[in-house]
């Protein structure tokens, strides 16, 4: 009896938790305006079995982001990392670095080299961040919001880059989340069900806005081979819409370092679609750029989504952590004139039955820097 009953109440919790996530989820196709758009994208923050908790082999970890779409994986083990960038079978670029165990939380290193790394590693506990950067191209804050890993205010100022969306931080706000009910759902569809899981990120959104300078604004899938493949990696996906790769895996991995550091990059939720037709392009004086560019006001900013937007969604436009406009059309074109940090991000309000309505955003850009006219 007691069995009978379980199997009842879990087939009632399947049926709703399905529902909801279909309800909630969102499913962008490809549409024709931009079939032969190229968009380089990719996983950050993944782990092999080089990591103490990593469930999967470097060959597992490329076939499965092959089977997900994706171009590159930037392998992140934790106080390890592999000797050398290179191309999988598959063709899928492997760019090395590590994650570091720091006693104020974990460090994304993106070119530190093995001997730094190992290092490193034997003096965890009093290593600085300091040193950390003087070996590295890119010193990321890994998780920052994380209540397990998190990173404190006072220290974020010290890193190039802000992993604002983190699988990390979503699963330990998603155990105390009445949400967590939606992995019923998984059954019927992985997919649905996982999208439906995300939380709002307002609260991250607003300590990247209130640090001070430019840095990169990143998501990590902390991927680490446990379950649902291919789907896990699609958790975030980092685009670089501005990234040719040339096939030498020395050069591309050092190309698309160089292309995070200079910001020229956006995340998405990967679940949610193919984010490739958002277009951001910035016009100055003489100076024409994208994503990540700093441009002398007044410049012209025009964000452009190609075909029609998903049906309820929003363009937003934030200035230094402020909205300043949100449109239902599927282009903006704006005049900067004040000096300030312009980023956008598309979403839509999402009613979710019984736990409320959710402000969720699916795309976050890195941040157009508008600066006083050179005049």
């Amino acid at each position: 009896m007691k069995r009978k009953i379980i199997l009842s109440l879990w087939s009632f919790g399947v049926l709703i938790a399905a529902a909801a996530a279909r309800f909630s989820a969102i499913d962008i196709g490809v549409t024709p305006e931009h079939n032969e758009q190229r968009v380089v994208r990719g996983v950050m923050h993944a782990h092999t079995d080089l990591s103490h908790d990593g469930k999967q082999s470097l060959t597992e970890l490329t076939r499965d982001a092959k089977r997900a779409g994706l171009d590159f994986v930037v392998v992140s083990d934790h106080n390890a990392t592999l000797p050398a960038p290179l191309y999988s079978a598959e063709g899928v670029l492997v760019v090395p670095a590590t994650e570091l165990s720091m006693s104020m939380g974990h460090v994304l290193a993106l070119g530190m080299g093995e001997a730094a790394v190992s290092g490193a590693k034997a003096k965890l506990e009093d290593l600085a961040l300091a040193d950390v950067r003087r070996e590295s191209a890119l010193v990321i804050a890994a998780h920052p919001d994380s209540k397990k890993h998190g990173i404190e205010d006072a220290v974020l100022p010290l890193f190039s880059g802000y992993e604002l969306l983190s699988s990390s931080s979503d699963f330990y706000a998603l155990l105390r989340s009445p949400r967590l009910l939606w992995l019923f759902g998984v059954p019927i569809s992985a997919r649905a069900a996982f999208s439906a899981l995300y939380p709002a990120r307002a609260r991250g959104a607003a300590r990247y806005d209130a640090l001070p300078g430019q840095p990169l604004l990143t998501c990590g899938a902390d991927d680490h081979g446990r379950i649902f493949a291919p789907e896990r990696l699609l958790t975030y996906v980092t685009y670089l819409p501005t990234f040719i790769p040339e096939r030498d895996a020395a050069a591309d991995s050092k190309t698309l370092v160089d292309h995070l550091i200079a910001r020229e990059s956006y995340c998405a939720l990967g679940l949610f679609g193919d984010a490739s037709p958002l277009s951001v392009t910035v016009r100055g004086a003489g100076h024409f750029a994208t994503i990540g560019a700093t441009v002398s006001a007044p410049a012209i900013l025009r964000v452009r989504w190609q075909g029609a937007l998903p049906p309820g969604h929003k363009l937003y436009i934030y200035k230094d952590g402020e909205r300043i406009e949100a449109t239902g059309d599927a282009a903006i074109e704006r005049e900067l004139v004040q000096p300030g940090r312009y980023r956008i991000e598309l979403g839509r309000d999402v009613p979710t039955f019984w736990f409320g309505t959710r402000h969720l955003r699916w795309i976050y850009t890195n941040p157009i820097v508008i600066t006083p006219s050179a005049a």
